[in-house]
């Protein structure tokens, strides 16, 4: 049974149970998990129940509330590489702030534009990078609508066509006919 004086009131629980439900929680992204008996309004803490609830779960619990109270105190960007994407805080400087373009993240140490917050672009122009992206981004986007309606490259043009119906015979705009 799992009762600590400082955690809840007069409640009792299994410890495998309280431990799934704040697993649980977390796996949630719940921040601020209460107890779970009915009229209880307590606010369980991580070190209120290391002993039930797997280190991992504990230090993922932590690293979120750490992440959450840096994010609403601070100006806050974050590693703009998707297998890092940590939370940076931004230091304004105050008036004698110097203008800062490439930046190294400290946790992926990977070099990334202060300005436009993505990957470092050498020689490039954040405006031009953030049309290119832009570009990219309709591109990925067309990519997949593509795959969804099945649509196939006209040998002949490079248009791409699609059937509604009928035999896998297709004729493109310009009259070339083929099957996919």
């Amino acid at each position: 049974m799992f009762r600590r004086a400082n955690f809840c009131h007069d409640f009792f629980f299994c410890e495998d149970c309280i431990g799934e439900y704040i697993a649980a929680k977390v796996g949630e992204n719940v921040l601020h998990i209460r107890c779970p008996a009915l009229r209880c309004n307590w606010n369980i803490r991580p070190i209120d129940c290391r002993s039930v609830v797997p280190k991992e779960v504990i230090d993922r619990w932590e690293a979120a509330i750490c992440e959450y109270h840096i994010t609403s105190t601070q100006n806050v960007v974050y590693c703009p590489f998707n297998d890092c994407s940590a939370p940076l805080v931004v230091d304004s400087g105050g008036k004698k702030a110097v203008v800062i373009r490439s930046a190294e993240c400290p946790h992926c140490h990977r070099l990334f534009c202060a300005r436009c917050q993505v990957p470092w672009h050498a020689g490039s122009k954040c405006k031009n990078v953030r049309r290119n992206d832009q570009v990219k981004k309709m591109d990925r986007k067309f990519r997949g609508l593509v795959r969804l309606e099945n649509w196939k490259r006209c040998p002949q043009c490079n248009f791409y066509v699609g059937r509604d119906s009928g035999c896998e015979h297709i004729s493109c705009r310009f009259t070339y006919n083929f099957s996919p």
